[in-house]
């Protein structure tokens, strides 16, 4: 998953031999270093987040709609340390390469931690390593996987690749010019949270929505 740790001059730096060695072991100790891997975000119901099933009914109106009942929960596994809630970290993204002069780095404050219980999601105070949970607030910062850690050196871990290539083009419109935004916001909460979907906006206005099949395209739109 992290290819970046073992090549040559990885094997001859202390500060990556040693953030090597705490993945490796999955050190839970308290001075170890916060490593975690983002390896994709869900579009999760309101209804089913702890923390946020109660605002989300008491803004109730007629005028919610499937793109803002959703939150995009990155799906996360700690390989080192202790992820706790207020714990700073750094937002790594894929494409991070300080050498190459590619800087995606993000300072972030983790306030919304949760475990996985079913379908539900609960409000978590900690994750130690070795463990998954689901993380909120990453939506900004990445877009479908990406890696934290409490170490600014820390590479980055690979995305994982997926066999399933879409291969069925559709082009989508709002039914009124008002629900352009929500179309908009709706399909980059789909793109973030399906890893076999494309989208993309042509020269000529449109959106086009790449799936796998026709099942695959009747369960994006609806």
């Amino acid at each position: 998953l992290c290819p970046s740790l073992y090549t040559e001059e990885a094997m001859k730096s202390p500060v990556l031999s040693y953030l090597r060695e705490q993945i490796e072991t999955v050190s839970t100790k308290e001075d170890s270093p916060v490593i975690v891997y983002v390896s994709k975000m869900m579009a999760i119901d309101k209804m089913q987040i702890s923390d946020l099933k109660d605002d989300y009914l008491s803004d109730m109106s007629e005028s919610k709609d499937l793109a803002e009942r959703h939150a995009l929960i990155a799906f996360s596994r700690v390989f080192s340390g202790h992820l706790k809630r207020g714990s700073k970290v750094y937002v790594i993204g894929p494409k991070h390469n300080k050498e190459k002069g590619v800087i995606d780095i993000h300072d972030l404050e983790v306030t919304n931690l949760y475990h996985f219980l079913g379908m539900h999601l609960d409000i978590a105070d900690e994750i130690y390593a070795g463990n998954i949970g689901g993380i909120g607030g990453l939506d900004k910062f990445l877009f479908k996987t990406g890696t934290l850690a409490t170490v600014s050196d820390c590479p980055t871990f690979a995305p994982l690749t997926n066999k399933s290539k879409p291969i069925v083009k559709v082009a989508l419109e709002a039914d009124s010019l008002s629900n352009m935004t929500k179309l908009a916001e709706g399909l980059k909460k789909l793109n973030k949270a399906d890893p076999s979907v494309e989208v993309y906006f042509t020269e000529g206005g449109e959106y086009i929505l790449c799936v796998c099949g026709e099942v695959h395209l009747q369960k994006c739109i609806k």
